[in-house]
């Protein structure tokens, strides 16, 4: 029996789009959790990040069924793909004047291929994969081409140093043109990239080649770099850094809501959110305007306000930072790495006890801001989607045109392949019955077989691949 269809989903938004006012919702967070339903359709939530609280305003239900050849060949069946379908439920989100300058996803290919369809504008990809060293030796020249991980075993990192770098890339990722580095010194995209691909030296001082080749591949190289790094768009910065919010989300529909029903049928699962979960999330946003209730970031807000305002200040602070309480910036660590910008410095010069509805986080400067009055949270000459600033075309020379050569010499490799393969399978059909040539083709085909299986696997791997462990193959470690 053909599957007719091969891709089932169904997308609706929420009232809260609305009540929100679409033209208000700047940042946004995707995420999809599984063993929501009987029928094993992944949920996909798309979150609006309100100023530090997240409201649901769209879900879809998606389910990816296997179909044989002619299934795929069928003309109704145009949107087979998990990332067909993102990307034509983030399109009619667009069409719903949906314009977020943020959106924050988990590091799923997938849903980033679709998103920068929907949304993103100029994308652009990196196109040769093997040569990614000598394009980071071609950008920075301090990077050897020829320093690559001779195999692809062992640990990234020792355990001792894992801490360290995480803390490298925490800072890394949310650098930013708004946040002075000293005093008097802001630094620009270009040179926050700069600066942060000297993950490199770390590496290389404890011949970290393995780490090196995953950061650059995954995470420091232009594409990806654009995906992560906050100061990857100069004029703005997201609120939120990761994802948690929307987690927490999902934990509150599978136990304030789902309690009494593990995997129910699918009808009454929609029922749950259109009827539970989003009328009680409308009410609760009323609170938030109206003052009868508080968010959660404000109760740690406060916290961390009180604290900052009963640490003691050491005298010539204003010639040590960078401190200017109007557009809330410190140079100091502690407001770097604080998530609501608070330092003792900016508390100090602000001599204020703030308030709930007169404390507003916003993108640009000032970054938090209090008063009363409703002001935007991006001005209009900063947003991206009135001014557009892609740093890497300003920057760098585009990578496609620098590897023509390169690009020549894998189609050519790709022919050789083809013809070398074809022959070794008329070798296997002719000499079947030659015991001891099959045996020794066998040895010799085996590892290819198991690094093609590795490559198959984590290709269609629903969910996202662990940090790499000493049993995964070598081929598989460079895939995107």
């Amino acid at each position: 029996m053909i599957e007719k269809c091969i891709a089932r989903a169904l997308g609706f938004t929420t009232p809260l789009l609305h009540h929100i006012d679409v033209t208000n919702i700047k940042e946004i967070t995707v995420d999809s959790t599984f063993k929501t339903n009987q029928k094993q359709f992944e949920l996909f939530v798309v979150n609006a990040n309100c100023g530090g609280y997240e409201m649901p305003i769209a879900y879809l239900y998606l389910l990816i069924c296997d179909g044989m050849v002619e299934a795929y060949n069928d003309p109704k069946n145009q949107v087979n793909t998990r990332v067909q379908v993102l990307h034509k439920f983030f399109a009619n989100l667009r069409n719903e004047k949906l314009l977020p300058s943020f959106v924050l996803v988990d590091k799923d290919a997938r849903q980033i291929s679709a998103i920068e369809k929907a949304w993103i504008k100029n994308q652009r990809y990196l196109v040769i994969q093997k040569t990614r060293q000598i394009e980071a030796h071609q950008q920075f020249n301090f990077i050897e081409p020829s320093w690559i991980p001779s195999n692809c075993t062992g640990s990234l990192c020792p355990d001792e140093k894992i801490k360290e770098i995480i803390n490298i890339i925490k800072k890394h990722a949310v650098m930013h043109p708004l946040i002075p580095v000293a005093k008097n010194t802001f630094w620009n995209s270009a040179q926050i990239y700069q600066y942060c691909v000297q993950v490199y030296q770390f590496c290389h001082d404890y011949n970290l080649s393995k780490l090196w080749g995953y950061l650059w591949v995954n995470w420091y190289n232009k594409k990806d770099w654009k995906l992560f790094a906050c100061s990857a768009y100069s004029s703005v910065i997201p609120l939120a850094r990761t994802t948690m919010i929307t987690e927490s989300h999902w934990r509150v529909l599978k136990y304030n809501y789902k309690y009494n029903y593990n995997q129910p049928r699918l009808d009454h699962l929609t029922q749950i959110l259109v009827e539970q979960l989003v009328p009680d999330s409308d009410i609760k946003l009323t609170q938030y305007y109206t003052n009868h209730c508080f968010s959660a970031w404000w109760q740690t807000f406060k916290r961390d306000w009180n604290k900052a305002a009963n640490t003691k200040i050491e005298p010539g602070m204003d010639e040590r930072y960078h401190i200017d309480e109007v557009n809330w910036i410190c140079s100091c660590p502690a407001y770097f790495h604080n998530p609501y910008f608070l330092c003792k410095h900016l508390v100090a010069k602000k001599n204020i006890l703030p308030t709930f509805m007169e404390t507003i986080r916003r993108h640009d400067y000032p970054l938090v801001f209090f008063s009363s009055e409703k002001v935007a949270s991006i001005c209009q000459e900063n947003d991206p989607w009135k001014r557009y600033d892609d740093f890497t075309e300003r920057s760098y020379p585009n990578s496609g045109n620098l590897h023509n050569t390169e690009l020549e010499k894998i189609d050519s490799m790709k022919l050789v392949y083809e013809k070398v393969f074809d022959s070794a399978l008329k070798l296997y059909e002719r000499e079947k019955d030659n015991t001891h040539f099959v045996a020794s083709f066998d040895a010799l085909m085996k590892p290819i077989v198991k690094a093609i299986e590795e490559c198959d696997k984590k290709l269609s791997a629903r969910t996202q691949q662990n940090t790499w462990g000493s049993k995964n193959g070598k081929l598989a470690f460079w895939l995107r």
